[in-house]
C-alpha cells in the first residue's frame, strides 16, 4: 500500500492578532490596545471593522518589556 502524500506544515503562529488576543498577550487591557491603536503607538491594520494587529510586533513589544526588567523576574 502506498504511504499517503505528507501533510503540509501549516505555521500555527497566526499572523495576525485580535485586539483581545493582543490584549491578553501583553497582559494589558483591551480599551489600552485600542487607545495605543487610535494614538498610532500600535501598528495595525482594519479589515471592515476588525482591528488586527501584526503577531510580529506585539511579540517585539513582550521582548523589549523583557529587556528591561531585572534578570530576577524574568518569567
Amino acid at each position: 500500500m502506498a504511504k499517503p502524500p505528507p501533510v503540509p506544515k501549516i505555521n500555527p503562529e497566526p499572523v495576525f492578532l485580535s485586539v483581545a488576543e493582543a490584549a491578553r498577550a501583553l497582559h494589558i487591557s483591551e480599551r489600552l490596545v485600542r487607545r495605543l491603536v487610535d494614538k498610532g503607538m500600535l501598528p495595525h491594520t482594519k479589515l471592515s471593522t476588525r482591528v488586527l494587529i501584526p503577531s510580529s510586533h506585539v511579540h517585539r513589544l513582550e521582548e523589549e518589556a523583557l529587556e528591561g526588567m531585572p534578570a530576577s523576574a524574568e518569567r
